[in-house]
């Protein structure tokens, strides 16, 4: 399945220091990576009046999923990341880099202008020459060539797992609106058991086509809309973690625990054992 993950703006509402905020998203960003999320999409919490909280987490979540070597020149000192060397690293393929270059590989890059040509940072301590259509001060996947003893880029896809986009939206029945996944699964301790649906769940998980599996807060999702609207849409209401000792299971560890389960679903009927 092509994996999207979308988070309520409210997620850090509870947290009480920039330090837990910075953690707590931090943990969704690692958390994306380990089940390799294409895209995390945080929507607007109806219930929840912060300004800018929404673009607070989809920045940091951003951060994260940059390589380090392109850090400084994509986010400009700010608030917002006053506290990011609390991160844990990703170690997402395109963070893995080494500072020596090989014909083949695939690399981010940063976009500059010299003399009126492209030419990319790749992380290596100098800029080499950019072959293609591109921007200065835009960042570009590149993959490195060599010619005459000396290495050069041009636009590239990449063929492995490559991390996260992030996008704030509107709510959530918004977001599903405009965006129509294949499937829609809302997280919910008021849902159906996983022991009930597995068998729909693993179909789901073994598909191609795109999957949005929406979290709440400390509010869950059927506090911020009515069942019937995610109905209309087609959601597949679940409780993925029935019998839970505690009075709130909260958002990074809810990530774990569904997309563990939709990660072994989808082995299994993948491997044919429904």
């Amino acid at each position: 399945m092509r994996l999207w993950i979308a988070i309520p703006s409210s997620l850090v509402e509870d947290a009480g220091s920039k330090d837990e905020k910075t953690r707590k998203i931090g943990a969704v960003a690692r958390a994306a990576a380990i089940y390799r999320a294409e895209k995390i999409f945080v929507f607007r919490d109806p219930l929840s009046e912060r300004p800018g909280e929404a673009e607070f987490i989809a920045r940091v979540l951003e951060y994260a999923a940059t390589p380090p070597y392109l850090r400084r020149k994509l986010f400009p000192i700010s608030d917002d990341l006053e506290k990011v060397g609390l991160l844990h690293p990703l170690g997402i393929p395109p963070h893995r880099r080494s500072r020596e270059l090989r014909p083949g590989e695939v690399r981010e890059a940063f976009l500059e202008l010299v003399g009126g040509r492209l030419y990319a940072d790749v992380g290596v301590g100098r800029l080499i020459e950019y072959l293609g259509r591109g921007q200065a001060g835009r960042r570009v996947t590149v993959v490195i060539r060599s010619r005459d003893g000396d290495y050069y880029c041009e636009e590239a896809t990449p063929t492995e797992y490559w991390g996260y986009s992030v996008s704030v939206v509107d709510t959530l029945p918004k977001l599903v609106r405009s965006s129509h996944p294949s499937h829609f699964i809302v997280t919910s301790r008021h849902g159906v058991p996983l022991a009930s649906v597995w068998r729909r769940l693993a179909e789901v998980a073994s598909s191609q086509g795109a999957v949005l599996v929406a979290f709440g807060s400390r509010r869950g999702l059927l506090e911020m809309h009515e069942r019937e609207e995610y109905e209309s849409l087609g959601a597949l209401i679940v409780n993925f973690i029935t019998g839970q000792g505690v009075e709130t299971v909260r958002t990074e560890e809810a990530i774990i625990a569904v997309l563990s389960a939709l990660n072994v679903l989808g082995e299994v009927a993948s491997a044919g054992g429904l």
